[in-house]
């Protein structure tokens, strides 16, 4: 499987890659990763002026998002966007929290979309595991992550809702994975 570097920030290889793109970015509230200054990865798109409505299970941030932005579009309910098209739908750093991933991809590939773009933390993109001695090991996990991906299980899961033409990437020097599908 051939997998691109990605030598630019997240950010700005989404501005190259989806600036004339109509997006929904799913998981729009992500509060706790913020620039320098303390916009989160959705305001940061919308501050270089793309095209991007937002969908999160956080009614609360939603409300909040949708007060800030009231010119965009922030929902928590994917049957809110039954009849909304899309470009292209980013699903950054969100599959790992979800403890049901088929379900949660099914959802996410029933919106009406060209293209999907989705990102994990890459398994083997950081030293994850410290062995003290032979009877314990201490495993270093975000407490809101119930699993870890490798580029060939992003791939594998991926594949069973959609096998059109995919491109794989390292982002962030190797510490994500993504794969775009291309419909």
């Amino acid at each position: 499987m051939e997998i691109h570097s990605v030598k630019s920030q997240r950010v700005d290889f989404f501005y190259d890659r989806y600036k004339n793109d109509r997006l929904l970015h799913v998981g729009c509230v992500g509060t706790h990763i913020v620039n320098q200054k303390g916009l989160n990865l959705h305001e940061t798109l919308l501050s270089k002026g793309m095209d991007v409505d937002g969908y999160d299970i956080d009614k609360d941030g939603v409300r909040e998002l949708s007060k800030k932005y009231p010119e965009h579009s922030f929902v928590s309910d994917l049957n809110e966007l039954e009849f909304v098209e899309y470009d292209t739908v980013i699903v950054p750093e969100v599959l790992e929290h979800t403890n049901n991933p088929d379900e949660f991809l099914m959802n996410i590939f029933s919106i009406n979309a060209s293209s999907y773009f989705i990102s994990v933390p890459n398994v083997f993109g950081h030293i994850r595991n410290v062995s003290y001695n032979d009877v314990y090991t201490q495993e270093i996990v975000h407490p809101d992550h119930y699993c870890w991906y490798s580029p060939y299980t992003l791939f594998n899961i991926t594949r069973k809702y959609h096998t059109e033409y995919m491109n794989m990437f390292y982002l962030q020097g190797r510490k994500q994975v993504a794969i775009e599908i291309n419909l």
